[in-house]
């Protein structure tokens, strides 16, 4: 294996990781946003 090979896999792995975090985060809002408006009805309903 050559430095670019090694240099190709650590950027492909660094993508990798970044989508991930991407789609983690995005998940997470979503289900964020999802609980909002739950919690909010109950309180006007008191």
């Amino acid at each position: 294996m050559n430095e670019t090979d090694v240099v190709t896999m650590v950027s492909a792995l660094g993508a990798l990781a970044g989508l991930l975090g991407v789609l983690k985060a995005k998940r997470d809002a979503e289900a964020r946003a999802r609980r909002v408006p739950v919690r909010a009805r109950l309180i006007k309903r008191r």
